[in-house]
């Protein structure tokens, strides 16, 4: 991707403006893989559906609230997902933040980059529960989905065992 180009290009002068990040750390952390790449395709298909669905969303006539809307959302956080699978720009925010405010309360300062995320994902997510609520099997499927996804943010915060 160009955005991965551009930063390895400017390591240096990024890992400047960024407090306690070096620019290895930068080049390293865009070098990727597969399972990144796969990632990074799987959340650009996902965003070409969403655009998909709200195309097809937009014109129910039933819909007074505007409900649809739910679907640029998810494009967007899709898009912004497959940016970050490649170049994992999360990891370098937090530990910026942590270096710069001294606080952190999980060891790799993860809340900088996690509580925004629940929180914009949190309301993208109740949007979407009142647009698929009228299928049962696709609301089951979203929250068996959110389930998991709260265990893996749990294990990865430590606060679960591993097993």
């Amino acid at each position: 991707m160009a955005a991965t180009a551009a930063i390895a290009h400017y390591a240096e002068t990024i890992a400047a403006a960024l407090p306690g990040v070096s620019a290895s750390e930068l080049s390293a952390g865009m070098a990727g893989g597969v399972s990144a790449w796969t990632t990074a395709i799987a959340m650009l298909v996902i965003a070409m559906l969403a655009k998909l669905t709200f195309s097809l969303r937009r014109h129910r006539v039933d819909d007074h609230a505007g409900r649809y809307r739910v679907w640029k959302w998810i494009g967007f956080g899709a898009l912004a997902m497959s940016v970050n699978a490649v170049a994992p720009i999360h990891g370098l925010l937090a530990k910026a933040a942590v270096t710069a405010t001294g606080w952190s309360l999980t060891a790799a300062g993860a809340e900088w980059w996690l509580a925004p995320l629940a929180l914009i994902g949190g309301w993208i997510f109740v949007r979407l529960l009142l647009e698929i609520g009228e299928s049962r099997p696709a609301l089951a499927f979203t929250l068996m989905a959110a389930i998991c996804y709260g265990a893996a943010a749990v294990g990865v915060l430590g606060f679960m065992p591993a097993i």
